[in-house]
């Protein structure tokens, strides 16, 4: 969008050089066509120094044309300087961005991770109690079985 801008100014800028120029040739031939009006009798010199202030004003024209498109120029590079840096701060942004998401979803896994942690030991611990009381009933009804088998051989006896 900026370089189609750019485009646009340059265009722009090149046609206005483009009419003050012939502005300026019209000027310069309407003056030269006044002054060789006026002189008449000494025509050829008239013409002859016309010519040379002509030619000079066309030698300024190009010198300023060329300045300008000399200071166009510079400007187009500084833009393009300035496009470049802002794509690297751009890439450098996402890159920011990209390492902070991926902290952001590495954060969430490790959460995940713990959690899933946490309930696994709460199973497995849960687990180990039941397996725990079913050992102590299975010793308690044991113990009973064998109270209840002593009391037996006693009655017998």
């Amino acid at each position: 969008m900026e370089k189609e801008q750019e485009r646009q100014e340059y265009a722009m800028n090149k046609l206005k050089q483009e009419e003050y120029k012939r502005s300026l040739q019209s000027q310069i031939m309407n003056h030269q066509a006044q002054y060789v009006g006026m002189v008449g009798s000494h025509k050829n010199q008239d013409q002859e120094f016309v010519q040379n202030q002509w030619r000079a004003e066309q030698e300024r024209v190009k010198r300023e044309h060329a300045e300008d498109i000399n200071k166009k120029n510079q400007a187009i590079e500084l833009a393009k300087e300035s496009l470049q840096k802002a794509q690297i701060l751009k890439r450098k942004d996402q890159a920011v961005k990209f390492a902070e998401d991926q902290a952001i979803r590495d954060q969430l896994r490790r959460q995940e991770e713990e959690e899933l942690q946490r309930v696994q030991t709460k199973r497995a611990t849960k687990l180990m109690d039941q397996e725990k009381m079913k050992q102590f009933l299975n010793v308690q009804k044991s113990m009973r079985t064998q109270k209840e088998n002593s009391l037996r051989e006693d009655d017998k006896m």
